[in-house]
């Protein structure tokens, strides 16, 4: 219908119908993406129990308290660094130089917890990837360089400078009480 402006005009009916859609459509979106989730993570959730299975099928001494506290143990510095990652890429940004930071971390807590207390050992490694990240991020912001070239030279100098210190060879702890964190803190 056209009004006497030369507009369309709309029947009560026709916005009643408008007014309706966006919501239907919204909650319609929602459940795709509820939908889309659940399938991501039953998806993961069995694939890990293929693999589960499978070592398990292949070695009978996979399910043990200790090959699990083992796996744990292993994948916990991963972990660590992937959750840091999670924030850096839910912010919108990454940062690659956690490649060369890790090994200069580990490195520095494997040298001083043979003359220092296990806490403050701990407390050395923190500043230390903190001191890293805030000089990340006074290049980044100040000076204005691309993340992906700041991080990434952070990268070859961390990474470079924990294997100049080492020689390149594995640093042992120089207190065996300090492994697993002393099981103190």
């Amino acid at each position: 219908m056209i009004n006497a402006e030369g507009f369309a005009a709309s029947s009560p009916r026709s916005e009643e119908a408008v007014g309706d859609a966006p919501s239907s459509s919204r909650s319609e979106a929602l459940r795709r993406r509820v939908r889309r989730t659940a399938v991501q993570s039953l998806g993961i959730g069995a694939f890990y129990a293929i693999v589960i299975v499978f070592f398990w099928v292949r070695s009978p001494h996979f399910i043990t308290p200790y090959n699990i506290a083992s796996i744990l143990a292993t994948a916990a510095p991963l972990g660590l660094v992937a959750t840091g990652q999670t924030f850096a890429i839910v912010s919108g940004g990454f940062d690659l130089s956690v490649g060369g930071v890790v090994p200069l971390a580990a490195m520095v807590y494997a040298q001083t917890s043979g003359s220092l207390p296990v806490w403050m050992s701990v407390i050395a490694t923190v500043a230390l990837g903190a001191a890293i990240g805030f000089v990340n991020g006074l290049v980044i912001c100040k000076v204005r360089i691309n993340p992906l070239i700041a991080t990434l030279g952070m990268l070859s100098i961390t990474g470079g400078f924990a294997y100049v210190i080492t020689n390149g060879v594995t640093q042992p702890l120089a207190k065996a009480g300090a492994g697993f964190l002393g099981d103190v803190i």
